[in-house]
């Protein structure tokens, strides 16, 4: 996260945060693809090494249920599954395993139920958070590599956890 100085506020518009850009050092090889889903297109700039595909939700949920024969090495869902509900996330990310290649890795961020704003009811409702439990049900058809627990603080202190995720395909 980069601070603005000046205001002593995160500007996320402008920064690039460092998972972002340890997975652009990684994922570096000779054609291989990336699904980037939903979130800002400055990260179709950090990945433009790779072949990139940038889609929204709505466009995912599409190519889900008409069925398609895309296939991709890597697949990015960075703070952009939250706006869905637990079930819409089941069936996406069921979705991206079967488009998922079978060495490809998927890195996604999911808000945790231990955030203040879920324990106080405060703008949920738009928002998908999940229990560990919920976790492993979403997370079923990947191997998971690594999970990281992280309590980031608001402007006004408020914590609000996530879960960055780092998985692969499930080996068939």
């Amino acid at each position: 996260m980069k601070l603005n100085w000046f205001t002593n506020e995160e500007d996320h518009q402008n920064s690039i945060p460092a998972d972002i850009l340890y997975l652009s050092k990684r994922w570096c090889g000779n054609s291989k693809s990336i699904l980037i889903v939903g979130g800002s297109s400055k990260y179709v700039e950090i990945f433009k090494h790779l072949n990139t595909t940038h889609l929204n939700l709505k466009e995912i949920e599409n190519l889900s249920e008409e069925g398609t024969n895309l296939s991709f090495d890597y697949i990015l869902c960075y703070h952009s599954l939250s706006e869905l509900n637990f079930g819409q996330c089941n069936k996406i990310l069921s979705f991206m395993s079967k488009i998922l290649k079978q060495k490809g890795e998927i890195y996604l961020t999911l808000l945790s139920k231990d955030s203040y704003f879920y324990k106080n009811k405060i703008n949920t409702d738009n928002n998908l958070y999940v229990s560990e439990k919920q976790l492993e049900k979403l997370l079923n058809p990947f191997l998971i590599k690594n999970i990281e627990y992280t309590k980031r603080l608001k402007p006004d202190n408020k914590i609000n956890p996530h879960f960055y995720i780092l998985a692969s395909k499930r080996f068939v």
